[in-house]
């Protein structure tokens, strides 16, 4: 009962993820620096918790590196290129890594938890 929870937390929060990249791809065009920002950060944290609900639900101790690994790639160079503060940088680079490592991870992450169950 409480693995099935956890995939049902795991599912909806990938949901409502595929929902922020897509929004954050229409700020991204409409080019709204500050609710970019706020997009991307929310997505990386609904990405973070719907990975700590799949390490629950499969007890493999790899996720938590796995999580960990995509919370620094995600996060670190937006965070280095808002440091340095170009504006045409800030706006295309940084939130389109985000999004790009976002879609890969999920990819995978969905590939790796079918294989474990």
């Amino acid at each position: 009962m409480q693995r099935l929870f956890f995939y049902w937390i795991n599912y909806t929060l990938l949901i409502l993820f595929i929902v922020m990249v897509i929004l954050g791809v229409v700020q991204l065009a409409v080019k709204k620096e500050s609710e970019i920002t706020f997009y991307t950060t929310f997505f990386g944290i609904i990405f973070g918790i719907s990975f700590m609900s799949a390490y629950y639900a499969n007890k493999k101790s790899n996720r938590m590196f796995f999580l960990l690994t995509t919370f620094l790639l995600m996060y670190v160079p937006k965070k280095i290129v808002d440091y340095l503060n170009i504006p045409l940088l800030k706006i295309s680079v940084a939130n389109y890594f985000i999004v790009l490592f976002g879609i890969l991870i999920l990819i995978f992450s969905q590939k790796y938890i079918k294989r474990q169950t």
